[in-house]
């Protein structure tokens, strides 16, 4: 990525379609004229991930987790939501792993009234929509 917006942008989302343009080519990898920020300030999780395992015996150690709606079907770890993301995006988690499993937010962010970093149980059986409400903000529905 190229660290130098285009003047006056400071998300994708206030970019036309044409303000998108690679600057570079270097084998399979481009350079476009928006910086990782802009990008990562746009970034909503969609589509369904399935097959997911929960890992890890803390948040460090969890699985990330990609996509919209995520099914996990095995492990009894943890896994992480999205870091960041624009106000209002939302992550479902439903587990069918046959154990409780733990949500962890990402780093630096909590989860309803959790301090910082600090994961929520969820049971086998269960499912949670997770909504990042502020920075550093989700909360479980």
């Amino acid at each position: 990525m190229v660290d130098t917006p285009i003047s006056g942008a400071t998300t994708v989302a206030n970019l036309l379609p044409t303000d998108l343009f690679p600057l570079a080519r270097s084998g399979s990898s481009v350079a476009y004229n928006a910086t990782a920020a802009q990008i990562g300030a746009s970034f909503q999780a969609s589509g369904t991930a399935t097959g997911i395992a929960a890992a890890g015996g803390g948040q460090g150690g969890a699985t990330a987790l990609t996509a919209g709606v995520n099914i996990v079907t095995s492990g009894s770890g943890g896994v992480i939501l999205v870091a960041g993301g624009p106000v209002g995006s939302q992550q479902t988690v439903v587990n069918r792993s046959g154990a409780n499993i733990t949500v962890y937010p990402g780093t630096g962010a909590a989860i309803e009234a959790l301090s910082t970093n600090a994961g929520i149980v969820l049971p086998n059986g269960a499912s949670s929509t997770f909504v990042y409400a502020a920075t550093n903000q989700w909360y479980s529905t």
